[in-house]
């Protein structure tokens, strides 16, 4: 799986957003639409990011609580939300009366098939404004000086005979 953030972080309009979720299904976005609209999908710029699960479900309660307990995946979110070829949505949502910034607006099969499939990211359109980017970032950064440490740590081990 290419991951992003290893090269430039590719920006992409919110016009071609919409254009993508309409493509990948209409009558969704068009049962989505007040959500979408409410998000401001349309006037904002998007950074393409794979973002971990784990912080995911610490900024979204709301997913978090849904992937406790998700329902079946029936085949057409099987086939036609794979992770691997739609991102899903970071954004504002209004919620029991509640704005929520940095959310999961479109993409919670998405998020679940990832995490069944033993994937620990998931590729995600986010507000260019967004803290979750360097959040994002700086876990990529700490897990690779991690497995770096750990990798010279088993390199001494290896070499070491008493």
């Amino acid at each position: 799986m290419e991951n992003v953030m290893e090269n430039e972080l590719r920006k992409v309009s919110g016009e071609l957003v919409l254009d993508k979720i309409k493509k990948w299904n209409y009558t969704y976005y068009e049962n989505r639409k007040e959500l979408l609209d409410y998000a401001d999908v349309r006037n904002k710029n998007y950074v393409d990011i794979y973002l971990p699960l784990d912080l995911l479900r610490k900024q979204d309660p709301n997913l978090d609580k849904w992937l406790s307990n998700p329902p079946e995946i029936d085949s057409v979110h099987r086939t036609a939300k794979s992770p691997v070829y739609s991102p899903i949505l970071i954004g504002n949502r209004f919620l029991a009366g509640l704005s929520l910034k940095d959310q999961v607006v479109d993409g919670y099969y998405r998020v679940l098939m990832a995490q069944r499939a033993g994937q620990d990211r998931v590729r995600a359109f986010v507000p260019e404004d967004s803290p979750l980017i360097d959040k994002a970032i700086r876990q990529l950064e700490t897990e690779r000086l991690s497995a770096g440490r750990q990798q010279v740590a088993d390199k001494r081990f290896k070499g070491y005979h008493p």
